[in-house]
């Protein structure tokens, strides 16, 4: 009886400890920035390249632009314009022009810093292409094409 006693405590005490860990464990950090990779995607007509892309960037709630710079495609030869009229706290509206023309692919980085207390996702940025230019004589957009983007938020 005592052996069946001693078994039974032994068990208990096992179950009853259990493996949790205990602790209030804080899990991921919060979010401090976000990078946003923009690039074209599509169908490119034969003979052109692009010359320039206009894109306004909605932001959600606690995110603030930080900067606008070519990348990809554009890096180290292109430039970009920041449309004033058109930005504000929530959104940003730019031009990309790449000093040579380019084909589809990653044009622009927008890096955003996060405020305290907010964790968007990659969902709750909005990117609305204004329009894709070519680089012929005419300048004509290029409607076979779209703006489409990757997020980094850490």
């Amino acid at each position: 009886m005592k052996k069946n006693f001693f078994i039974t405590l032994s068990l208990l005490c096992l179950l009853g400890c259990g493996g949790g860990g205990g602790g209030t464990g804080a899990g991921d950090p919060a979010p401090t920035s976000a990078i946003l990779y923009l690039s074209t995607t599509g169908v490119i007509p034969d003979g052109q390249l692009i010359q320039g892309v206009t894109v306004t960037v909605n932001l959600p709630a606690g995110v603030t632009m930080q900067s606008v710079t070519p990348s990809g495609l554009t890096a180290g030869t292109g430039s970009v314009v920041i449309d004033p009229a058109n930005t504000d706290a929530s959104s940003v509206t730019f031009t990309t022009l790449g000093a040579t023309p380019f084909g589809k692919g990653e044009f622009t980085t927008v890096t955003c810093s996060i405020a305290a207390g907010h964790v968007p996702q990659a969902t709750d940025f909005i990117v609305a292409p204004g329009s894709i230019i070519t680089s012929n004589t005419t300048f004509e957009t290029i409607p076979s094409l779209s703006v489409t983007f990757a997020a980094d938020i850490h």
